[in-house]
């Protein structure tokens, strides 16, 4: 005999599964969300270091840079937030994690100074 049972329609049980599926996402979303703020705001840092050229620009002559430079060293410099973020929440050792932030910065100066003064002398070379 199965009066004894509660009966349960369609209605309400897709209803509740439809609901929990929300309250899924939900939490994947606030994880998610929580996890892109505090790697936006670790990648943006670096950004930082555009204040040097421009108090340069504003209270020295010899800083002759335009809006272009400070574009490109403003992608620079959020790739180099974007990498240093990467190796720190992908490697798992804290020994590699410092050998590859260690050759991030290195090849981010070396490109640094391949645009400023030309040591390799490529044709984007700077003078």
């Amino acid at each position: 005999n199965f009066s004894n049972l509660p009966s349960f329609s369609f209605a309400t049980t897709s209803i509740s599964f439809i609901s929990y599926i929300f309250i899924l996402i939900n939490i994947q979303y606030k994880k998610y969300l929580y996890v892109y703020q505090k790697m936006s705001k670790r990648i943006l840092y670096p950004l930082f270091l555009l204040l040097i050229p421009i108090f340069g620009n504003v209270f020295l002559d010899e800083f002759d840079w335009s809006l272009f430079d400070f574009i490109i060293m403003g992608i620079i410099l959020i790739s180099l937030g974007f990498l240093i973020n990467l190796v720190i929440d992908k490697v798992k050792k804290r020994y590699y994690k410092i050998i590859l932030i260690i050759l991030t910065l290195f090849f981010f100066i070396l490109f640094y100074v391949e645009l400023a003064v030309g040591i390799i002398g490529t044709p984007f070379a700077g003078n």
